[in-house]
């Protein structure tokens, strides 16, 4: 609807978990979440493609562009405790850069 000469941009997950309760209670809960969206092997379970990896490639399908948040935050990065998916200002921020830097590409 937006036309041909419209720039998109979608963004790959984030994983939050190691950075919340969830994950400092259970460590393997992070690494879990990291093979949900990037794929890989894990206790003997493999799991060929991730979110993320989908994300990309329907992106790149369409002409869209991707901003990669995926390892782009870290500790400090979210709120933390029991909310395990919202950043402070400083993952805000840094989920900013990644779609600036996708859009000038």
């Amino acid at each position: 609807a937006a036309g041909p000469d419209t720039a998109i941009v979608t963004m790959s997950y984030y994983n939050p978990v190691p950075y919340c309760a969830l994950g400092q209670g259970n460590p393997l809960a992070g690494m879990f979440v990291d093979l949900v969206l990037e794929g890989g092997s894990l206790a003997g379970f493999t799991l060929p493609v991730g979110l993320n990896d989908l994300i990309r490639g329907i992106s790149a399908a369409n002409g869209a562009v991707v901003a990669e948040a995926y390892g782009a935050l870290g500790e400090g990065d979210f709120v933390g405790g029991t909310d395990c998916l919202h950043p402070t200002l400083s993952g805000h921020t840094k989920i900013a850069a990644a779609f600036a830097a996708a859009y000038a590409g």
